[in-house]
């Protein structure tokens, strides 16, 4: 459980252990004692937390086992902290994490995306990412996070929390080893590696939705993530996490969706091109959710039905219709926790604006029957006037067209003319 306090014997001839005291009171059994790096701990009992809100906390006497010496009696403190989330991780304070961390190995090292959202591990790293507050751990927390490796496939792609800095501490630590080349560590390593955690989206990223009810009680400040790569000779690999979140799920409680990483971003895409967007919605009750989205334009008129765009599970999928003009779009996406028509359905909407940019298309030329031209070698020829040729092209994007020619026999040549002729252009000889 949770660590509350460290103890002190006061004693200079002898060296005490956990065993050598005991607790007593009527709540003693909500707290164990237990030896630490850094002396004699009074922690939580397993499945044991405190809640801020009660006001009055548990006392406990530790007292030495043998009796004989006074005994010190100890209410404990209790702060503040995030209680149900979700809590979404924003990696603005990373520090290295134990010897683990090793950038002199190579790689790019770590680096955080704009919107501090994405955290990119290129070599072979563990970093310590700070909450911003304290979050207590129930049977009921999920930790969800996106990932993917980049390039080479490092050992180890993985996630947990540590209040010190020993990986292989089951007493204070728990990983998750969620990818990688490496076959699993074991010890305070959980393989979730091919597990019904793990659910593969659209864009290549992996979601997974991690169990966190092992750690129970425990309040943590900072997660850990990891990109262990140490095998340079096969390449460093690069690992990717983002829409991190912690949150409660209760299968009876009934909660609505939540959206994760603040959603999808708003983003530019060519007109008349390929787009696949991941939904950013998570149920913490497990339900399956199903999902409704509409398309609006700049005066708010529906162009559902002609944007080009289809609901592929957890995806917005498709192809820009043609008839989807430049500009900016709004898109409003709901995820529902119940089937259509259940009273019982909660929901949750997210809203993003999609800009649809102009791309410069080529002209297009069709295929006209030309009558030939004939003269002979040495014969002056009347003007050619281009004018006649030029209504075998258009252009897509409604540009006026120049025109020019190439490929000339000897003695012909191109004439640009002023406007007010009536002929842009003319072959004379």
């Amino acid at each position: 459980g949770a660590l509350v306090a460290t103890v002190t014997v006061a004693d200079p001839d002898t060296t005490y252990v956990a065993a050598d005291l005991e607790l007593q009171g009527d709540e003693a059994d909500q707290f164990v004692l237990a030896d630490g790096p850094g002396g004699i701990e009074l922690r939580l009992a397993p499945g044991v937390s405190l809640d801020f809100e009660a006001g009055a906390q548990p006392v406990v006497t530790v007292a030495l086992a043998s009796g004989g010496l006074a005994a010190d009696l100890f209410t404990p403190t209790v702060t503040d902290v995030a209680e149900g989330g979700p809590l979404e991780v924003v990696f603005t304070t990373l520090t290295p994490y134990s010897t683990q961390n090793r950038p002199q190995d190579g790689g790019a090292g770590a680096s955080v995306s704009a919107d501090g959202k994405t955290i990119t591990l290129a070599g072979n790293l563990w970093q310590r990412a700070a909450l911003g507050a304290e979050y207590e751990i129930t049977q009921d927390t999920r930790l969800v996070v996106e990932f993917r490796s980049v390039g080479p496939v490092p050992e180890i792609i993985g996630v947990g929390v540590d209040s010190d800095e020993n990986p292989f501490d089951t007493a204070t630590g728990r990983f998750f080893e969620l990818g990688g080349s490496q076959g699993p560590l074991g010890q305070s390593f959980v393989n979730l590696r091919g597990s019904a955690s793990l659910e593969t989206l659209e864009d290549g990223f992996i979601r997974a939705t991690i169990d966190m009810s092992s750690r129970a009680g425990q309040a943590i400040s900072s997660l850990i993530f990891l990109s262990d790569d140490d095998n340079i000779a096969n390449g460093l690999g690069a690992s990717e996490f983002r829409n991190v979140v912690l949150l409660e799920q209760d299968a009876g409680a009934g909660s609505a969706p939540v959206i994760v990483g603040g959603g999808v971003s708003d983003r530019a895409v060519d007109e008349r091109s390929p787009v696949e967007i991941d939904l950013a919605f998570f149920d913490a009750d497990g339900d399956p959710l199903r999902y409704e989205f509409t398309v609006t334009d700049a005066e708010g008129a529906d162009v559902t039905a002609t944007f080009g765009l289809a609901l592929s599970g957890p995806a917005l999928t498709g192809q820009l219709s043609p008839e989807t003009a430049p500009g900016v779009y709004t898109v409003t996406v709901t995820a529902f926790d119940r089937p259509e028509g259940d009273p019982e359905t909660q929901s949750k909407t997210d809203v993003f604006q999609l800009t649809v940019l102009d791309v410069n298309d080529a002209p297009i030329a069709t295929d006209p029957s030309f009558e030939p031209l004939f003269g002979e070698l040495g014969q002056e020829i009347a003007p050619i006037d281009i004018d006649l040729f030029t209504g075998a092209f258009s252009d897509p994007d409604g540009d006026p067209l120049t025109y020019t020619v190439e490929g000339l026999p000897a003695g012909l040549s191109l004439n640009r003319l002023l406007k007010n002729t009536g002929l842009d252009a003319v072959l004379r000889t």
